[in-house]
């Protein structure tokens, strides 16, 4: 099932989860060039909810939801192909609780930006190699641990990366 326009799961604070949108397996986008947008859900663990997506026709912002455990419900997504206004296909923003990026290791196909900001406890980046490798814009900042050899590896993949570590930043 298609939906042609976007989905937009904004201000909940008492959304502990999301459900009866497991059918939908594409989605479009909107006027801003935005497939699914998830913030400020005060309570939101999950996107299980999202669980049947595997394609969107534009970006993706998952953003200021601090009891966001995991991006799982995101997994079955293998093509982005659209960007936000900022010219991001992927932005993964200020999610206090959130722990790893596992979730989307299946993105393949051709990323425009990423942005992974402000997450602290992440502490792996790598499953997001694939979608980098085809990213033309890559920026992960304040992220638990990265290592030197896991920066150097996203820096050699995409175009134009800005990586900063707790040692600094890595970049071109």
């Amino acid at each position: 099932n298609k939906l042609n326009g976007s989905i937009a799961i904004l201000r909940n604070p008492e959304l502990h989860a999301l459900s009866g949108l497991q059918k939908i397996s594409e989605v479009g986008a909107d006027a801003s060039g935005t497939s699914l947008n998830v913030q400020s859900n005060d309570v939101l663990a999950n996107l299980l909810g999202f669980s049947g997506i595997t394609a969107v026709g534009g970006a993706v912002t998952v953003e200021g939801n601090p009891s966001l455990e995991s991006l799982d419900g995101l997994q079955n997504i293998q093509s982005v192909a659209g960007a936000n206004t900022r010219g991001n296909s992927l932005e993964v923003r200020m999610n206090a609780a959130l722990t790893d990026m596992n979730a989307l290791q299946g993105l393949q196909g051709h990323l425009q930006g990423l942005l992974v900001e402000g997450n602290p406890n992440v502490g792996d980046v790598t499953a997001l190699e694939n979608g980098i490798t085809s990213a033309t814009d890559v920026t992960i900042k304040d992220v638990q641990c990265l290592s030197s050899a896991d920066a150097a590896l996203l820096d050699s993949i995409a175009q134009t990366t800005e990586i900063e570590t707790p040692t600094g930043k890595i970049g071109r």
